[in-house]
């Protein structure tokens, strides 16, 4: 088995272990993973876990200042940012779920490749397949297409954030950062 393979069987494994109350390791070794390449993995998946955290506990960036709809009792829909480890693009990601106002499902990405996370200068990108840039200033294609793989890759676990199906920590768990 590939590293590669195996991270996808981890990755799977976290959505179906959550569901069903299972442990993660016992399942991936069930499936094949041999132990050694799932410690490893496991490491690199709580080091990215812990990063994207850290980031979302920064309130300079939760929630994204910037036009918003509002909800609720006057609150504004926060965006959650994923740091380049978790998604292993060049630039940072942010998501977040739909409310009534905002339309079909889309990520806003950083446009730069700084590890800082900022709210302007963003891109609006849809997660339909093929994705499609909405607005923001022009991605260049050695950025938009490792991006869209990313979306292709988790679009399901994207989706169902954005449907208000999964929380962030879910979301998380399901993320398959690109190789």
């Amino acid at each position: 088995m590939t590293e590669a393979d195996a991270r996808r069987v981890f990755h799977d494994m976290l959505a179906l272990c959550d569901v069903l109350g299972r442990d993660v390791r016992e399942a991936c070794i069930e499936a094949g993973v041999p132990a050694a390449m799932l410690d490893r993995i496991m490491r690199d998946h709580a080091a990215a876990t812990a990063a994207t955290t850290r980031c979302i506990m920064d309130p300079a960036v939760m929630p994204v200042t910037g036009p918003a709809p509002r909800r609720g009792r006057g609150q504004q829909p926060g965006f959650l940012c994923l740091g380049q480890k978790l998604t292993g693009l060049p630039m940072i990601v942010w998501v977040m779920q739909s409310t009534a106002a905002n339309g079909s499902p889309y990520l806003r990405v950083q446009c730069d490749h700084s590890p800082a996370p900022r709210a302007d200068g963003s891109a609006r990108v849809s997660l339909e397949v093929p994705a499609a840039q909405i607005d923001g200033p022009p991605m260049a294609p050695a950025d938009f297409l490792p991006l869209a793989a990313f979306i292709r890759t988790n679009r399901g676990a994207l989706l169902e954030h954005w449907n208000r199906g999964a929380s962030t920590m879910r979301l998380l768990r399901r993320l398959v950062p690109l190789r």
